[in-house]
């Protein structure tokens, strides 16, 4: 879990990516992980909803509205 802040940002995303992304370097602040499976199967249900293509990011194309509680 990030925050991207470069150039169209900030973002905040969830990386999916099977390997760590390495290619990331020091561009983007991972403060979190997804850590249980009831997590995982929302982040899967967002990964169906409907998307679009941006320079190489996949963007939601509507605003998901959501909480977040620290433990």
């Amino acid at each position: 879990v990030g925050w991207a802040g470069g150039g169209g940002g900030p973002d905040f995303f969830v990386d999916t990516f099977a390997e760590p992304a390495v290619f990331w370097r020091n561009w983007h602040t991972v403060w979190g992980t997804v850590e249980d499976e009831e997590s995982l199967a929302v982040i899967g249900r967002i990964h169906a909803l409907p998307k679009r293509d941006r320079g190489g990011m996949t963007m939601l194309d509507k605003d998901v509205p959501f909480t977040l509680s620290l433990r």
